[in-house]
């Protein structure tokens, strides 16, 4: 296949069709991410997905891994999907082998390619960049998505928020995308939180904005962990993807993670002693209202032992990524499968 624009490429899998490669390339991360996701789920489809999914990270990922990842057969299922996020990363050996394998990919598997721009002309072209295009491009789709220009970013947000049904200020509009910038990425994501945070009104305001969305970098991290708390894995899995995209590191993110189920085995115990939210608020120093909205649902799908357990299981994960030399992306993911799905013990 030649090189594919983004509306093909969803045309393309809405006709229920793989290929062997995708490489997903360009500035637009929220694209991207959406386009991930929807390869996703047409490969895995149910179909055992702590069995049939790898993930590799940038420079971090040794390349006999991901190959032989990719050469691996699926377990009880049609495909297996392997995912390799950050391949501009990848120089020198390290991309003549992954194009080694373009070559001749393995047809049970599924491998998506994540980069960011690629120096595809002008004085700093990159040779081994147009090759990457090429090779991906010839044994499946090479698909760019280009950074949408910042006049267009105010007007997405309201046709976002027209089609969820409420109305926004231009001074709320303008706060996102100063908060967000070009980043993509995050902009559907906060949004979706000032929604929740709105509740039944139908207006948003810039004081809205301001108090569900704060700090972009924050933000990503609680919604790893409430995705988490409430065992939601690919919303945890695509959360620790994008802070680590951010360049936030496994270890701070794995403190937060740890600090959430503390605070967790910590209400529980007051609640168990008849506390009401409002001391137990005070008590854990978590505000009220994020109290009720984020952390009593989540007590619900956890025992008071489970908690402790999981609490004692993620130190034990802190241990190993600052002592082993294995792939720390590979190692949190798996460990967030696992809980997600109530395997990590």
């Amino acid at each position: 296949m030649s090189k594919d624009k983004p509306e093909e490429f969803f045309r393309f899998l809405e006709k229920g069709e793989t290929v062997p490669v995708f490489l997903l390339y360009g500035e637009d991360f929220l694209a991207m991410d959406r386009a991930f996701k929807a390869v996703e789920e047409r490969v895995l489809e149910g179909d055992l997905p702590e069995f049939n999914v790898d993930y590799f990270h940038g420079k971090e990922a040794d390349p006999g891994q991901v190959v032989g990842a990719a050469r691996t057969l699926p377990v009880m299922a049609d495909k297996r999907l392997v995912v390799v996020r950050r391949v501009e990363e990848w120089k020198g050996l390290a991309r003549e082998r992954l194009i080694e394998y373009l070559a001749s990919p393995a047809p049970a598997t599924v491998l998506v390619l994540i980069a960011g721009a690629l120096a595809l002309r002008g004085a700093g072209t990159r040779k081994d960049d147009i090759a990457l295009v090429e090779a991906a491009a010839k044994a499946g789709m090479a698909v760019r998505f280009p950074r949408p220009k910042g006049a267009r970013l105010p007007r997405i947000i309201q046709e976002t928020v027209r089609e969820r049904g409420k109305r926004i200020e231009s001074d709320a509009v303008q706060l996102l995308v100063d908060l967000a910038g070009d980043e993509t990425l995050g902009l559907e994501q906060e949004l979706s939180k000032v929604m929740i945070f709105v509740g039944e009104r139908n207006q948003i305001t810039r004081e809205d904005v301001l108090e569900a969305v704060a700090d972009i970098k924050e933000a990503n991290v609680f919604e790893f962990t409430d995705a988490i708390g409430t065992r939601d894995v690919e919303s945890g899995l695509r959360a620790l993807r994008r802070m680590r995209e951010q360049g936030q590191e496994p270890l701070m993110i794995l403190g937060m993670l740890l600090r959430h189920f503390r605070l967790i085995w910590k209400i529980q115990e007051y609640m168990e002693s008849g506390q009401t939210p409002g001391k137990i608020s005070k008590l854990v120093g978590v505000n009220e209202w994020i109290l009720k909205k984020s952390y009593l649902p989540q007590i619900k799908k956890f025992s008071e032992s489970d908690t402790g357990m999981i609490t004692r299981s993620l130190a034990d994960l802190d241990i190993k990524i600052k002592s082993t030399r294995a792939d720390k992306d590979v190692l949190f993911e798996r460990s967030v499968i696992r809980l997600c799905l109530g395997r990590l013990f």
